[in-house]
C-alpha cells in the first residue's frame, strides 16, 4: 500500500497532505476534463466508482486517512462504512466495542493498536521513531511500527462528511440503499414447492426414504415441541449469559471478532450495515454448556457418521446463529457436502435454493478477482468458467459462509439479480417461521436472508444417504464434484420426482452451465 500511495497518489498532480491541512487545496490534473470529478479525483476519474472503492480497500488505515485529505470527493469514497468496517476488524482486539459508527470504532482501535505497538518498542527505539520524518515513508529499520499519522489527520478523518454538490454515484447510492432498506416485509410472493410437513410422527426410516435419499429439501414442523421451554430471545440470552464472548464474523470481506451478547444487541440496534456482523459460533457448546441442554437433536437426524471421529477429530459441526435484519449467508454449499438441519427459534428467514447441478446466476466457484469486487458490493458479473484445482474445502457454514464461493451479498443478489431472472430460472424459495426446521441436503446451493432479528441453532451431519458423496469429496477435493455437477442431470431428476414436478417449468437444467 505504501508503494501504491507513493507511485499512484503522489504524482505531480497531487499536492502533499501537509499542504492540504494548511491550505485546503485540492489536486488537479489539467489534462483531464475540467469537471468536478476530474478536479477532485485526478487520474482516478477515469475509473468506475466500484473500482475506486476496491483499490481504496487495499490500503492501510494510515493511507486511507492520507488519501481522504486530498479532496472532498475522495473523502466521500474514503468514508464509506463497509471500508471502515473492514479496517475496524483489522485493528480489532479479542473483543469488539462498537461506537457510533465503524469509522469511529476503527480510529479508536487504531489509536489503541499504535499505542500498544509503540509501548512495546522500549525507550531507545521510541525516541528514535519520534524523530523520524514519516513523510518519506517507512524508515530503514527492521523493526515494524505502523506508519503513524498525526492527531490532526485523525481528527479531520473523524469529522462528518459534507455533501458534494454536483456529484452523484449510482454505485454508492445502491450500496447506501441496501444498507438502509427495511426488509421485514420483503418476502417472496411465489408459492413454495418445497414440502412443509408435520414431522412429529416422522420416523428416521421414513425421512431417509422420502427426503434424504432423494436429496430433497424439506421444511419440518413440530420437531421443537418437546424441547425444554427455554426463552431463546436475544434479550433473554443477554440476561442469562451477559459476560460470555461469542464469535462474530463478517461475510464477504472476512474478518472476525468477539462480542458479549449485550454489546452485540447494542450493535444490532444501531448499525446500518449491508452485511451486519453475524454471530456464528461453533464453540458455543463449550463456552455455555447450559445451552446444549436447551435443545435436542431431532430423532430423524440421529444417524451421523462424523460422530465416529470423536470430538477432537471431528470438523466443526454445530453453531449458534444470531443476526439482525439484513444479515445472513450469501450463496454457498455446505462444507464437505454434508447435509444440515437448521431450527429457527426467533425471527424469520428467507431461504433461496438451487439444486447441486445449477450454479446460481452471479456466483463463481473460486474466482479471486470476483471475490474482491463482491466484498465491496461491486457490479454483478456473469458466471465465469470453473478451473480444475480452484475448488477448496469451504469454511464454516450456515446458514454459514465459504471462501470457496464468490457471491454478491444476499441483499445485492435479491435486489439486482433475482428480478432479472426469467420464471424458469428462478430458484426454489420459502420463508422459515419460528419453530420450523429446514433440512438442506448435501450439495445444494442455498442463500439465507434474515428478515428480522433471528436466533437459530444449526448442525451439519453425514448420514447413510450422503456418506459416499462426502467420502468422495474428502478424498478427491471439490473440483471433481463441481465439474461433474455441471454435466450431471441426475440430481435435478431426483429432485423433480421428489417434488412431484414434470419436465416443464421450474428450474432450468441449463442454468449456470459452467
Amino acid at each position: 500500500s505504501n508503494t501504491f500511495y507513493k507511485h499512484i497518489l503522489c504524482k505531480k498532480n497531487i499536492i502533499s497532505v501537509d499542504s492540504y491541512f494548511e491550505n485546503e487545496f485540492y489536486f488537479m490534473d489539467t489534462t483531464l476534463e475540467n469537471s468536478l470529478r476530474a478536479r477532485s479525483l485526478g487520474y482516478f476519474a477515469n475509473l468506475p466508482d466500484y473500482l475506486i472503492s476496491l483499490l481504496i480497500s487495499y490500503l492501510d488505515l494510515e493511507d486511507v486517512i492520507r488519501l481522504s485529505a486530498t479532496s472532498k470527493l475522495m473523502r466521500v469514497f474514503c468514508s464509506e462504512e463497509p471500508l471502515w468496517m473492514f479496517l475496524a476488524l483489522k485493528y480489532q482486539g479479542q473483543e469488539a466495542k462498537y461506537l457510533s459508527n465503524w469509522k469511529q470504532t476503527a480510529l479508536k482501535n487504531y489509536r489503541t493498536a499504535v499505542l500498544k505497538e509503540f509501548t512495546n518498542l522500549g525507550p531507545t527505539h521510541q525516541a528514535y521513531f519520534q524523530d523520524v520524518d514519516w513523510s518519506e515513508g517507512l524508515p530503514s529499520s527492521r523493526i515494524f511500527i505502523p506508519r503513524l499519522v498525526s492527531d490532526i489527520a485523525i481528527s479531520y478523518a473523524s469529522k462528518q462528511v459534507l455533501p458534494v454538490p454536483g456529484f452523484f454515484s449510482d454505485f454508492l447510492y445502491r450500496r447506501h440503499y441496501r444498507c438502509h432498506a427495511q426488509i421485514c416485509g420483503y418476502v417472496t410472493e411465489v408459492p413454495s414447492i418445497i414440502p412443509c410437513i408435520e414431522a412429529g410422527s416422522l420416523t428416521p426410516a421414513e425421512f431417509l426414504k422420502k427426503y434424504d435419499f432423494l436429496c430433497c429439501p424439506v421444511v419440518l414442523q413440530g420437531l421443537t415441541r418437546f424441547w425444554p421451554s427455554f426463552d431463546w430471545s436475544l434479550e433473554n440470552l443477554s440476561r442469562e449469559f451477559p459476560t460470555q464472548k461469542f464469535r462474530a464474523t463478517k461475510p464477504g470481506i472476512g474478518g472476525q471478532t468477539f462480542m458479549t451478547l449485550p454489546d452485540y444487541m447494542d450493535y444490532m440496534h444501531r448499525q446500518n450495515d449491508e452485511e451486519p456482523l453475524y454471530i456464528f459460533d461453533a464453540q458455543f457448546g463449550s463456552k455455555v454448556p447450559a445451552l446444549l441442554e436447551e435443545y435436542r437433536v431431532p430423532q430423524i437426524f440421529h444417524e451421523d457418521y462424523f460422530a465416529c471421529l470423536g470430538t477432537e477429530n471431528r470438523p466443526p459441526y454445530r453453531w449458534l446463529v444470531i443476526g439482525p435484519s439484513r444479515s445472513g449467508a450469501s450463496w454457498h454449499v455446505d462444507p464437505c457436502l454434508t447435509s444440515a438441519w437448521n431450527t429457527l427459534l426467533n425471527g424469520r428467514k428467507r431461504w433461496v435454493l438451487y439444486p447441486p447441478d445449477v450454479t446460481p446466476p452471479g456466483v463463481r466457484v473460486r474466482g479471486v478477482l470476483w471475490q474482491a469486487k463482491s466484498r465491496l458490493g461491486g457490479p454483478v458479473e456473469e458466471e465465469g468458467e470453473m478451473k480444475e484445482g480452484e475448488i477448496e474445502e469451504g469454511d464454516e457454514m450456515e446458514d454459514g459462509f465459504s471462501t470457496s464461493f464468490e457471491s454478491p451479498t444476499s441483499l445485492q443478489w435479491l435486489f439486482e439479480i433475482y428480478p432479472m431472472l426469467p420464471p424458469d430460472q428462478r430458484p426454489l424459495e420459502f420463508i422459515q417461521e419460528p419453530g420450523e426446521t429446514v433440512f438442506v441436503p448435501g450439495g445444494w446451493w442455498h442463500m439465507v436472508l434474515n428478515l428480522e432479528d433471528s436466533v437459530a441453532v444449526t448442525q451439519n451431519f453425514v448420514s447413510s444417504a450422503n456418506a459416499e458423496r462426502v467420502v468422495s469429496y474428502l478424498a478427491g477435493g471439490g473440483a471433481p464434484y463441481f465439474s461433474s455437477c455441471a454435466d450431471s442431470k441426475h440430481e435435478a431428476s431426483k429432485v423433480r420426482r421428489a417434488l412431484g414436478r414434470g419436465g416443464d417449468g421450474g428450474i432450468n437444467e441449463e442454468v449456470g452451465g459452467e
